[in-house]
């Protein structure tokens, strides 16, 4: 089974940044402690609470 196209973007600090799987886009932001705090698609952001030991939900 072939994927299809797959694209990673990464910044300087080797975090993924956007994932795109066959056009379908996915970008991540990062909080200066390096943590993943959202992720925004086309239908929306979702936000990841962490509680300093575990992220605990995602919140859309």
């Amino acid at each position: 089974m072939n994927p299809g196209t797959i694209t990673m973007v990464y910044d300087k600090e080797n975090r993924m940044v956007v994932h795109n799987l066959n056009g379908t886009l996915t970008t991540y932001t990062y909080s200066a402690d390096g943590l993943k705090r959202a992720e925004i698609t086309s239908a929306g952001t979702t936000t990841l609470v962490w509680d300093g030991t575990d992220y605990l939900q995602e919140r859309s």
